[in-house]
């Protein structure tokens, strides 16, 4: 004798309310079936409970909503009446989550620009290339100068901040992250000219866990949001030394700031390719 397995879908929650909360639940009842319709043997036979979560039918993890495109993140088995152990009720559980499009996971980018005001001390001077000050080009020569007896003017320039945000399964390298925070990108990153960025670390949260109680996996899901500073001037900033004697920079006899340099306080550049983030490529 052999015992079919039968899956009826019994509810499954209304799609806006789904939308709106993030989560929806079908909700599923295993039964056996007759094999042989003669054989009513068949529907007295208790069903094993992973038998009932492996029947056919029954979404596994990851697998997604028919109609909505969500993963499955939660299944649970439990007979419909522990007296009765002939029906299984399976509830599946998907929630909303980041799209994937084809194989690519979906990586959310935001860009949130702002005017900063930094100190000049000469206008239209030269930027060091991809702000990296050595000692032929620390000392500023060009510009115009706007420095009235040794105070600087205001003046405005864009910068920003990106982040970077995706899921993913296992635990992230967050202690090699950090180590980078602080760098600046040593090559063209998604559009930004090597030295644009300086990269201030990972925000790093645990969402959950896939766990199957039958399988015995369990790790742990993250979502991972790097976070970058972006500014116009590629983070070089214009300095005026001190006199020691009067507290003030050196000015000329006709008022103009001498000795101003460009200082960089983000020294150190790395590849910011290499921290592994999914779906660039498709940007």
């Amino acid at each position: 004798m052999t015992l079919v397995l039968q899956v009826t879908e019994t509810t499954s929650t209304g799609y806006r309310e789904a939308w709106e909360s993030g989560a929806i639940t079908r909700n599923f009842i295993v039964t056996n079936s007759l094999a042989d319709p003669e054989d009513t043997d068949d529907l007295a036979t208790a069903i094993d409970l992973h038998d009932g979560r492996a029947a056919a039918g029954i979404p596994v993890l990851g697998e997604t909503h028919p109609d909505l495109g969500w993963p499955c993140t939660s299944v649970s088995a439990d007979y419909a009446d522990s007296n009765y152990p002939h029906a299984i009720r399976i509830t599946v559980e998907y929630r909303q989550s980041l799209p994937t499009v084809g194989s690519v996971e979906f990586t959310q980018i935001q860009l949130n620009p702002r005017l900063e005001y930094v100190d000049t001390y000469r206008t239209g001077a030269a930027i060091p290339a991809n702000g990296t000050v050595t000692d032929a080009n620390r000392l500023i020569t060009d510009g115009d100068c706007v420095a009235s007896g040794g105070n600087p003017i205001s003046t405005a320039i864009v910068s920003g901040t990106l982040t970077i945000s995706y899921d993913q399964s296992g635990l992230p390298y967050w202690v090699w992250l950090l180590g980078h925070a602080g760098k600046r990108n040593s090559v063209d990153f998604i559009g930004f000219n090597p030295g644009a960025l300086v990269y201030m670390g990972p925000s790093i949260r645990r969402t959950g866990s896939v766990v199957s109680s039958f399988e015995g996996e369990n790790f742990g899901t993250y979502e991972i949001t790097h976070s970058f500073n972006v500014d116009a001037w590629l983070h070089c900033r214009q300095y005026a030394p001190i006199m020691s004697d009067t507290g003030m920079p050196l000015v000329d006899t006709d008022g103009c700031t001498e000795g101003v340099k460009w200082v960089q306080p983000y020294d150190n550049t790395v590849d910011f390719w290499t921290f592994g983030i999914p779906g660039l490529d498709a940007l």
